[in-house]
């Protein structure tokens, strides 16, 4: 496909990203979640909860940007 073609389905393809965001984020949440509840060893090599939530927070903040520019980006072109 060329750009111009994807750039065409992006106010369809910004929406869906949106909404895979949102279940990512919910995901990350729970996991987030359970490091708490169980009250891992952070420290312990062999169980790197903290590194795994801390490193799943640092790639949801990156989606959600790319979502938040997209669909900035998909709302500018419809008005």
């Amino acid at each position: 496909m060329s750009p111009s073609c994807d750039e065409d389905r992006l106010h369809e393809q910004a929406p869906q990203l949106c909404r895979l965001a949102d279940q990512a984020q919910q995901c990350r949440r729970r996991v987030a979640e359970q490091a708490e509840r169980e009250a891992p060893p952070l420290a312990d090599p062999a169980r790197p909860y903290g590194v795994l939530v801390i490193e799943a927070t640092r790639l949801m903040e990156e989606f959600q940007y790319t979502c938040d520019v997209l669909q900035h980006h998909v709302d500018q072109r419809l008005h």
